[in-house]
């Protein structure tokens, strides 16, 4: 009884810790949410797409200013379906910087941290879902 016990305080415990550290750029908060973005790194040929690749993706093809449910499992972008796992090909990356050229989601703050040589912008892509959440990704061009 008294290992049941410990063994559910630290499943809880663990649960919440994993749960704070994946949803950090998620939050009722919008200063907070962007303070806390998602990083996503450039995109090149054959990267694996991860599910923060889809969340960015989602808020990149969402009209300015409409509300989903969150990063979707899929994202259609100019007649492709990339999921979590799909590895991309030249093809794919010119979809995707043209979708992220064409976004109106994008907030482009000049990026004075980095040095000469580096990205110029920072981009901060959000998300905000049905439920108040604002997602933001963090996403340098």
């Amino acid at each position: 009884m008294k290992k049941t016990r410990i063994f559910n305080i630290v499943l809880m415990v663990a649960v919440m810790a994993f749960s704070a550290s994946t949803l950090s750029a998620q939050d009722k908060n919008k200063a907070k949410a962007k303070a806390n973005a998602t990083k996503i790194d450039n995109f090149a040929d054959g990267r694996v797409l991860s599910k923060e690749d889809l969340g960015f993706l989602t808020a990149v093809t969402k009209a300015k200013g409409e509300k989903s449910r969150g990063a979707n499992d899929e994202v259609t972008i100019d007649g492709t379906t990339y999921k979590v796992g799909h590895v991309l090909t030249s093809e794919d990356l010119a979809k995707i910087s043209k979708a992220i050229a064409k976004s109106k989601n994008g907030q482009k703050t000049q990026n004075k941290k980095k040095s000469r040589g580096d990205c110029v912008y920072v981009c901060y892509y959000y998300l905000q879902d049905a439920y108040g959440y604002w997602y933001y990704y963090y996403y340098c061009c």
